[in-house]
């Protein structure tokens, strides 16, 4: 498995999505025994500037006729709504709301 992204566009190919959603973790501090984020705000404000970037990068695809990137981005965009908020999201607001109520 790459282990590694080089750039943005690397982001959106499917077959990068796990590491994309532990690098999302890590930067955000998440801990996976008491599955809370030290910055929850950040994988939420993540997952919105991925998503834009990746509806951008579409666009660029259709007005290229780049059929492989709008593709790879489709299916980003497919994993992103299916799963970003389940994977993701859930946990951060869940840390926002223990804080707001500690």
């Amino acid at each position: 498995m790459n282990t590694k992204i080089y750039c943005l566009e690397q982001c959106f190919l499917p077959k990068n999505w796990e590491l994309l959603l532990s690098a999302v973790k890590n930067v955000a501090g998440f801990c996976k025994e008491s599955g809370k984020y030290d910055i929850p705000t950040l994988p939420v404000k993540l997952g919105h500037s991925l998503s834009k970037c990746a509806k951008v990068l579409r666009t660029k695809a259709i007005m290229e006729d780049n059929e492989d990137v709008k593709k790879s981005v489709e299916g980003f965009l497919k994993l992103y709504e299916d799963e970003w908020n389940e994977r993701i999201s859930v946990k951060a607001r869940q840390t926002l709301y223990d804080a707001k109520f500690n």
